[in-house]
């Protein structure tokens, strides 16, 4: 492997598949880019260079730090700038804008049905709710490090707590799961069950619905980011080394 894909694999950030089956994953290099995965894993720049291009082409604009993604019923991708304090829209059309400013450091994001937005901000210890003319911080009481959120099929808001080591249903404050080391992404499968990628422990662990916890693995770096698509989970591993294509790591879920 040469020495720049091995330092573009060793900073593997987040992914997010889109209903057209490809998975966009996010890479930090100094600043960061986005990159789409196809089904054949060739890997396509999707936004991020050296120009700032705000109101342009999304492949000609800065990203700094891009971590979460999500996007909406139409198609456009949105990207948590952890860096930058804020998040930027990519339309179907492949142009980048800034959909909110102001934040802490974003990180994970989820696009609820309804078309609001909700911000794990861990720069800011809170989670943002923000429509197309309203931002409102939820109230989730100790909450000490938002890392990452996940909506479920009836839309209700988890949460990934880092720094406390549990995963929090929103609406009601309480921890679904606790006790875990730095858990960083969250993804629900079709079924209810909930996905967690626990960054201190190098583990994919998946909650049922059923309230058991069981551990897919423990053998990665650091996962970051998870996505499921139909029966596979895919993990971004941020230190473990490999090519890209298999740094996002598929493990089958049943």
């Amino acid at each position: 492997m040469s020495r720049r894909r091995k330092r573009l694999a060793e900073n593997l950030r987040e992914n997010f598949p889109d209903s057209s089956h490809l998975l966009y994953v996010s890479w930090l290099v100094l600043f960061l880019s986005l990159r789409a995965v196809a089904a054949d894993y060739l890997v396509r720049p999707v936004a991020g260079s050296d120009n700032i291009g705000d109101g342009g082409p999304a492949k000609l604009a800065l990203l700094q730090q891009a971590e979460g993604l999500t996007s909406d019923a139409a198609g456009n991708l949105y990207i948590a700038e952890a860096a930058g304090h804020r998040v930027r829209r990519v339309s179907t059309s492949g142009q980048i804008t800034t959909y909110v400013d102001g934040l802490g450091a974003p990180y994970g994001i989820a696009m609820a049905a309804t078309g609001e937005l909700y911000v794990a901000d861990i720069g800011q210890a809170c989670v943002w709710k923000i429509g197309p003319s309203s931002r409102q911080a939820l109230s989730i009481p100790g909450l000490k490090a938002p890392r990452n959120v996940a909506l479920d099929s009836s839309g209700a808001l988890y949460v990934s707590d880092f720094d406390a080591g549990r995963v929090v249903r929103a609406d009601t404050g309480a921890p679904v799961v606790a006790g875990l080391n730095g858990p960083a992404g969250l993804a629900f499968d079709r079924d209810g069950n909930l996905y967690i990628a626990e960054s201190g422990a190098h583990a994919v662990r998946k909650l049922a619905k059923n309230g058991t916890l069981t551990t897919l693995t423990q053998s990665l770096g650091t996962p970051t980011g998870i996505a499921i698509r139909d029966s596979s989970v895919y993990v971004a591993d941020a230190i473990a080394g490999r090519r890209s294509e298999e740094h996002t790591s598929e493990l089958q879920s049943h």
